[in-house]
């Protein structure tokens, strides 16, 4: 007979996604024994308060997780670090119970998730900072067909500086009707693009 290995009742949390991949493992290892238990047992036994914290704190990680991924500076190595990766380093946990869990990853939450918020917050000004200076730069650009100083560009207190785009064939009403409108005390630069022109 064969000497039996001493066991020990486990709990495990995952999120759903794992839980194949999970079960393979721990059975292909040969260290779980998997039934299949009746329908009507498993529905008899709801989830927790503790239970329901683990699996929000869960999703509330992973997404963290997935946020600093994006910006994690990537390691070039050769040919050997391609087919042999250097094992990645981890922590050791000692599990003691569901409740000391949730104490020790709402501790972790509480210190690392405003710094994380705190940078996506800043890196998120940045991009709409970006975006925005594209944004003018495509404008001038533009403006550069016009062929003058873009410093003439700035209204005054007593000048008034309107730049688009007006399709060509309503182009010499508008300018008529502006004219007529402020005694001829305005001045146009127009320069032409296909059917419309664009003006100052």
């Amino acid at each position: 007979m064969f000497k039996p290995e001493e066991m020990v009742k486990i709990e495990l949390i995952s999120l759903n996604r794992y839980k194949d991949r999970l079960l393979t493992y721990l059975h292909e290892e040969g260290v779980v024994e998997i039934r299949e238990l009746d329908v009507e047992i498993a529905q008899k036994d709801v989830p927790n308060e503790f239970y329901r914290k683990a699996t929000s704190y869960s999703i509330g990680i992973s997404r963290l997780v997935e946020f600093l991924k994006a910006y994690k500076e990537e390691k070039k190595g050769g040919i050997k670090e391609f087919f042999f990766p250097p094992m990645k380093s981890r922590r050791k946990y000692k599990y003691r119970s569901i409740e000391d869990l949730i104490r020790d990853v709402e501790k972790f939450l509480e210190k690392v998730e405003p710094q994380i918020r705190r940078l996506e917050s800043e890196i998120s000004s940045i991009n709409t900072e970006i975006e925005r200076i594209k944004s003018d730069i495509a404008v001038l650009e533009l403006l550069s067909a016009l062929n003058i100083d873009v410093s003439y560009l700035r209204p005054t207190k007593k000048v008034e500086i309107v730049v688009g785009f007006v399709d060509r064939d309503k182009y010499p009403s508008l300018i008529e009707e502006l004219t007529k409108t402020l005694e001829g005390r305005v001045a146009h630069v127009p320069k032409e693009f296909k059917t419309r022109y664009l003006a100052v």
